[in-house]
Parts: structure tokens; C-alpha cells; sequence
């Protein structure tokens, strides 16, 4: 994935707040793409956070290791389906812009490999900056104005996807 945002060696160097400054209007695919990218990794990187703060509050080894090991609960489900549903978006948003064919299996596994690497580079960060901010406030994104920021981005952008046409068909 092409953006014109990911010009820093630092994934996630900027809070997306940045970038939404400067994306043209009308919005264009790049710049859709990489707003759905990043917060389908944000919400992925919240629900790693949320697991493994689960499992630190646990004094027991072999219960926390049950907690780590096992699924995942509570907001980290909650927040696992956010960044699924973005995945699914972008997914959708991908297919239509390249006009791919829905039964071309071979195509969609490709773009999907595809998509899931560009998306896991963010994960990956996120899960980290949370993780750190966890250690300090006990809350992933409590005192922290950059994941503050991206959350009020990324979850504002869930309330505009979830109006669309394309959430009804993904969640039918």
C-alpha cells in the first residue's frame, strides 16, 4: 500500500490527527485506506493491550498464563471486532477499486495477505505504545494525547462506517 502518510521511518510517528489535515477533499482512496489501515490496527493493537493487561492483574502464573494463552475476552473481543470490521472494509473498499471478482479466490487470498501485513505493521506498534502507556496509567490510551487522539479518530470513523451501506453487508 502506497500512502503519502507512511513517509516517516517510524510507522506511526504523527497522530492521525496530522494526517487528516492533510487529506484533499473529495477524500481519495489512498487516503481512505490508509485511515482504515491504521485504525484496524489501532483497535487490534487495543485488544492486545486489554488481553495482556487481563493477564498482569493476575498474581497466580499459571492463571495469568491461562488468561495470556487462552481467548480473549471481554474488550479485547470488543475490540478485536472493531479492527476486524475495518479489515473488512478496507477489504471491500480494495475489491471495488480494482475491480476485482468475488469469485476470483485466488486474487482476494493474494490482497488479503496483503492487506493483513500493512495492517499488522500497525497492530504491532500500537500494541506496544498501549502496553508502555498501561505500565504508566494502568489504561491504554489514559494521559496520552497521541493514542487519545487516534482513538477519538478511529472511533468516530467507526460511527461514520457503521451508517454505510457496506456495514450492513458485512454484518449480515
Amino acid at each position: 500500500m502506497n500512502s503519502l502518510f507512511a513517509e516517516d521511518s517510524n510507522i506511526i510517528a504523527k497522530p492521525l490527527s496530522n494526517y487528516i489535515n492533510k487529506i484533499n477533499k473529495p477524500l481519495k482512496f489512498q487516503d481512505f485506506s490508509y485511515l482504515l489501515s491504521r485504525c484496524s490496527g489501532f483497535f487490534f493493537g487495543s485488544s492486545n493491550a486489554f488481553h495482556q493487561i487481563s493477564a498482569d492483574k493476575k498474581n497466580n502464573i499459571k492463571e495469568r498464563n491461562k488468561i495470556l494463552f487462552g481467548p480473549k475476552q471481554g474488550k479485547s473481543v470488543e475490540f478485536k471486532k472493531f479492527g476486524d470490521l475495518f479489515f473488512n472494509v478496507l477489504l471491500e473498499l480494495y475489491l471495488k477499486e480494482k475491480k476485482i471478482n468475488i469469485s476470483n479466490k485466488k486474487e482476494i487470498k493474494l490482497l488479503t495477505k496483503k492487506l493483513e501485513k500493512e495492517i499488522n505493521k500497525f497492530n504491532i506498534e500500537y500494541s506496544f505504545l498501549m502496553l508502555d502507556n498501561a505500565k504508566i496509567n494502568n489504561d491504554p490510551t489514559k494521559n496520552n494525547q497521541f493514542l487519545s487522539d487516534d482513538a477519538y479518530i478511529c472511533t468516530g470513523l467507526l460511527g461514520q462506517i457503521e451508517n454505510t451501506q457496506i456495514y450492513n453487508k458485512l454484518v449480515k
